[in-house]
């Protein structure tokens, strides 16, 4: 159900933000699917670092990890 607030974004705008959502959903759960196929937990997490760092990059983003 929409609600119309006076501090929230216009219907419009907010049916825009849903639909974009909506026609990412596939996209984002085979992205999910994916990297909960890969190991990462503490002293494991190469594979699932690797699989997001492609997915960056299939964005056109440049992957960048930060040592801890």
């Amino acid at each position: 159900m929409d609600k119309d607030t006076s501090t929230g974004p216009d219907r419009s705008v907010r049916r825009a933000i849903l639909d974009a959502v909506a026609a990412g959903q596939a996209d984002t759960e085979a992205l999910l699917a994916t990297l909960v196929r890969h190991p990462s937990v503490l002293g494991a997490e190469t594979g699932c670092l690797d699989a997001m760092a492609a997915a960056y990059a299939g964005l056109g983003l440049t992957p960048w990890r930060v040592p801890v």
